[in-house]
């Protein structure tokens, strides 16, 4: 009985060493797929954030410039206390510099170095 129990155990820790080394092959097989569709990914959301703040940023700068140019047609040079709709325009393209901070230049260091991108993209994993 202790030679059958002795046997299957064999058998059984046989079979988990093949399957751990069946395992290990196949991710080591896998990791520069991973690592390409990682790097792919990546580069695609950075493009698209910064395209869009780019185009936001863009669109936010000409819609402040078309309403100091009206103002300007309306303005006669009063006192600027009697025109507050300068003071808010002047704030609002103040905000127009919020779609910036979504400009992502993760994209180009993918495309200049991407191993440096990959260490770095490790070494925020780890924190």
């Amino acid at each position: 009985m202790n030679e059958q129990a002795n046997k299957i155990l064999t058998d059984l820790l046989q079979k988990a060493s093949n399957g751990i080394d069946a395992a290990v092959s196949f991710s080591q097989a896998q990791v520069p797929d991973v690592v390409h569709q990682l790097l792919v990914w990546n580069f695609a959301v950075s493009i698209i954030f910064s395209l869009s703040g780019v185009v936001m940023f863009v669109a936010a700068q000409y819609g402040a410039w078309r309403g100091i140019k009206y103002l300007h047609k309306k303005w006669e040079g009063d006192d600027l206390l009697e025109h507050p709709e300068v003071i808010i325009l002047t704030g609002l393209w103040l905000l127009t510099l919020i779609p910036l901070s979504w400009v992502d230049l993760d994209w180009l260091k993918i495309w200049l170095a991407p191993k440096l991108y990959l260490i770095e993209y490790a070494s925020h994993l780890l924190k």
